[in-house]
């Protein structure tokens, strides 16, 4: 039979799918087995460098137009692979006289090895072996007052990655955790984190005699509200300098219940312009005329820094009076879900039985 066409795999910790195209005429003249399956493919796997192969028989487990076989392999180890198809299982005797597919190299991944990590008063770098086939990961720096996440990109070569990870504070503890995203993702697969991750705990040092801190969180906050919105605008700590946010908005009210009631939140990227602007939130509650909130901007990194305002709303053109405290969700938009009564308007009683 000519050798499967197409043949593929993909990596998860310590195991290898592989996948080819169905070939004609495979396994035709192979007997069930105790599973009601036939032999219909040899794999053949050998650690590269080495002159010998390893053969195995495949049983016929196609998904549409194509065949799937998972196998298991130590990490860290360069390896070769093939596949041939075969029609009964006694060719695989004779894996010389078969057409294999071309051979692929793969390597499994184990969690990052050799971590190490160096630290200044204000900074560290972070270093582990490179794997290559792996694609990437993160790094996750935990401090006392905030966390962040650090992605880093294979690029195919080897080596070490060093990461250099700033803005932090001195003499403080830090743990980092590096863990390859695939391990982090691998479907249906929830290993122990000693299996999965790399991890160590170091303490920055003491900072150097004059030293200033840098100048961190949002600057320059200009809020412009009306009586259903608010767009607030920030600048950056530093000109040019890009960083991650989180802004949040929340009812200021007398009733102890409702002060602080989450009315809507955003995530903003380091490449996108540091301006939002919110009407409220369908499940928290729409922005209402005459209405004071508590609007927080937070620099996300390992120590998260954070302004707050406060900013009322314009109150209604006719003049209304500001809401009360249980009033703030008003009237449901246009194809709104009304979760809960307990905080809206009356409705009519045809509608409400509808909701």
């Amino acid at each position: 039979l000519p050798a499967p066409a197409n043949a593929r795999f993909a990596i998860t910790l310590s195991t290898v799918q592989i996948a080819w195209d169905t070939v004609a005429g495979a396994g035709e003249q192979s007997p069930l087995n105790a599973d009601q399956l036939h032999i219909a493919y040899a794999l053949r796997t050998r650690p590269v460098g080495d002159a010998e192969w390893t053969t195995e028989a495949v049983e016929a487990r196609q998904i549409g137009g194509y065949h799937v076989y998972r196998i298991g392999r130590s990490p860290r180890q360069e390896w070769e692979f093939a596949v041939a198809a075969v029609r009964h299982p006694f060719e695989i005797d004779t894996p010389n006289r078969l057409n294999w597919s071309t051979s692929q190299k793969f390597r499994t991944e184990g969690k990052p090895q050799n971590l190490s990590v160096d630290t200044s008063h204000d900074s560290m770098t972070v270093r582990f072996d490179r794997q290559p086939q792996s694609g990437g990961g993160y790094i996750e720096i935990r401090g006392p007052r905030g966390i962040t996440l650090e992605m880093y990109l294979e690029n195919g070569e080897e080596g070490r990655h060093a990461i250099l990870i700033d803005g932090l504070s001195p003499a403080e503890e830090y743990q980092i955790t590096v863990r390859i995203f695939s391990l982090a993702m691998s479907e249906g697969y929830v290993p122990d984190a000693e299996n999965l991750e790399a991890r160590a705990t170091v303490h920055t040092k003491v900072a150097p005699e004059g030293w200033t801190p840098p100048a961190r969180g949002p600057k320059n906050i200009r809020v412009t509200p009306t009586r259903n919105s608010i767009t607030v605008r920030w600048d950056p700590p530093q000109p040019d300098q890009q960083e991650d946010w989180r802004v949040t908005l929340r009812l200021v009210s007398t009733d102890e219940y409702l002060d602080g009631l989450l009315i809507d939140t955003r995530g903003i990227p380091a490449d996108a312009d540091t301006v939002w602007t919110t009407v409220g939130n369908a499940l928290y509650g729409r922005i209402k005329p005459d209405t004071t909130y508590r609007l927080r901007i937070t620099q996300l990194r390992v120590e998260d820094h954070w302004e707050e305002v406060l900013v009322t709303t314009s109150p209604t053109s006719s003049g209304t009076t500001r809401q009360g405290p249980l009033d703030y969700r008003g009237i449901p938009e246009p194809g709104e879900l009304v979760i809960s009564q307990m905080f809206t308007r009356p409705l009519d009683t045809h509608l409400a039985n509808r909701c």
